[in-house]
């Protein structure tokens, strides 16, 4: 049980992280980690992600330099790859191109780091938020 509890501890610790704001291309934000090319990945844009009503909106709103991101910023890892914030990259990347620069959240974690993480642990993790739950209604 002691594992599972390290294991929680350093899913929590990843989760509620504060992540250091930062500037950066967007050509430099790997949208997976298989595909560096930020071009590559939204060739087909917006089609390779699923859109929501809302975030078709948000898409309007940075085509017209209307967004404001009120202190949400899209999130990277500490090699680039981005975790969250995939349709605000895609849709700045399609108007203002590769060389545009925005903030993001950088982790401290690699992605790796994370996906090993997550793989080995989302099992047992899982199995203790169902405990957790149980045990405090």
């Amino acid at each position: 049980i002691m594992i599972l509890k390290m294991l929680k501890k350093r899913w929590y610790g990843i989760a509620n992280e504060k992540k250091e704001l930062t500037t950066i291309r967007i050509g430099d934000i790997r949208f997976t980690i298989f595909k560096k090319s930020a071009l590559k990945f939204n060739k087909r844009f917006p089609r390779q992600l699923g859109w929501t009503d809302k975030q078709f909106k948000m898409s309007e709103q940075i085509r017209k330099r209307k967004y404001k991101p009120r202190g949400k910023h899209p999130n990277i890892t500490k090699d680039n790859v981005c975790v969250d914030g995939h349709h605000r990259l895609a849709a700045l990347l399609e108007y203002y191109g590769e060389d545009y620069e925005i903030t993001v959240g950088k982790s401290k974690y690699t992605y790796g780091y994370i996906f090993w993480l997550a793989i080995l642990s989302f099992p047992l993790i899982k199995t203790i938020y169902r405990n957790d739950k149980d045990l405090n209604g």
